[in-house]
């Protein structure tokens, strides 16, 4: 049972994927599921490696995966490879000359109006974007992450805006950083370097779909609440939120009036602590309004997922656990098309008819060979020396000087003349 580390669903809500750190990915599909929920297939795309974001294309028919490898694959809703990116060349100083990155991954996103168009970031200060329609031998545009002081930083989280306009991109030095990724050389529109705090990591990035708000959440337990038309500081700060992740979500809701998030579980082997939660604010009120609480043993939140149509939330714990919340009528489709489906009896292909044991013949000790000398061991020694004795058993040849030779000699007719002629000379 292994952290639900990101989750992604299709446009229309009728498929979701689940990414874990145990390397593994499943496909579920809402369609096909009844209420034993079982997913419908599963694979690891990475090898050995932790599955860190997982998105669908603005079509729906493509998922792009990252995990701690250095190269991203995009495969179809089956679970089809199209595409790897090919890696890059870690003996290279300048980063533009490499056709991949060199450096576990980050994130991978896509380009929300471009379908043909997708983003990655990694631990090599880079964000490189990326053509989904042809094998790409390397990638299209390369942003260069910098502090203002010029030293390297890499990127923890990056997330399009609405428009694909803008990448705004969350580091390791606790800073943020917004790029305009049309222009034939990728330029800083902002860059607000205390916006977390000191090294403090960025472990989700969150645009809504008015394309006015933004939210950073971080491993230094706040959650940030920013306003994209005054970026120099947040609109409000959310605190004792524990987080201790570096895939931890926090989301929008389809219709922008609430944003949720999850946090990490404070128990220990030795002290028991707060639970997992999964905490949802109201946008207007900055409030909270709703808490749910995890059980005991249920782990924290980290994977998470609200669907705009069909209006449902899907979350993963650290112990494994997937959860789906709706409301019965406020919600469409998804989970209630499951729960509604009767799980069908299987018919028996064996019947018992209860006549006891079966024992097939030889399993009887009167035909084992222990028993065929008369209950008198047999010398496995001296019987195959017998067996290489009969000839017709062993089809054995007959010597010609052996004690037959005088059958042998008047066995042709040229023999029986020479014998008789022998016999009358003397």
């Amino acid at each position: 049972k292994a952290t639900v580390s990101s989750i992604a669903m299709d446009t229309a809500g009728n498929r979701f994927c689940t990414g874990s750190v145990d390397y593994s990915v499943k496909f579920w599909d809402f369609g096909s599921m009844n209420a034993n929920l079982t997913s419908f297939t599963s694979m690891e795309p990475f090898g050995s490696f932790p599955i860190r974001s997982i998105e669908f294309s603005p079509t729906g028919g493509k998922i792009l995966f990252a995990g701690g490898s250095n190269s991203a694959r995009m495969y179809d809703r089956d679970g089809r490879e199209i595409l790897v990116c090919p890696h890059g060349d870690m003996y290279l100083h300048d980063m533009s000359n490499t056709k991949g990155h060199i450096a576990p991954l980050s994130c991978a996103v896509w380009q929300p109006i471009d379908a043909k168009t997708f983003a990655t970031s990694a631990a090599d200060g880079t964000i490189r974007i990326w053509d989904a329609l042809t094998e790409s031998k390397k990638h299209k545009k390369i942003i260069k992450l910098k502090s203002k002081r010029g030293k390297k930083v890499n990127p923890t989280a990056i997330a399009y805006s609405p428009d694909g306009g803008t990448i705004l991109a969350g580091c390791d030095d606790g800073g943020l950083r917004l790029y305009d990724p049309r222009s034939f050389l990728p330029k800083t529109v902002e860059d607000i370097e205390d916006a977390h705090g000191s090294n403090v990591i960025t472990s989700s990035i969150s645009y809504s779909s008015d394309g006015m708000s933004v939210l950073t959440r971080t491993l230094d337990d706040c959650l940030r609440l920013w306003d994209v038309r005054r970026f120099d500081s947040p609109l409000s700060t959310f605190d004792s939120l524990p987080n201790h992740n570096e895939q931890t979500k926090a989301v929008f809701s389809g219709d922008c009036k609430y944003f949720a998030t999850g946090t990490s579980s404070t128990s220990t082997k030795k002290k028991e602590g707060e639970p997992g939660k999964l905490v949802i604010f109201d946008r207007s009120t900055l409030r909270a309004v709703k808490t749910i609480t995890l059980g005991k043993d249920s782990g924290g939140v980290v994977g998470l997922y609200w669907h705009p149509a069909i209006n449902q939330i899907v979350y993963g714990t650290t112990v494994g656990h997937v959860h789906v919340l709706y409301d019965p009528l406020l919600s469409s489709k998804g989970i209630l098309r499951c729960i509604s489906k009767v799980v069908k009896r299987k018919e028996q292909a064996f019947v018992d008819i209860g006549v006891g044991a079966i024992h097939t013949p030889n399993a009887l000790p009167m035909f084992r060979d222990e028993h065929a000398n008369h209950g008198r061991p047999i010398n496995r020694k001296r019987q195959q020396e017998k067996m290489r004795e009969d000839p017709i058993l062993t089809k054995k040849p007959v010597m010609a000087g052996g004690p037959d030779a005088k059958a042998i000699a008047g066995s042709t007719m040229a023999s029986y003349v020479q014998a008789h002629r022998m016999l009358f000379s003397f």
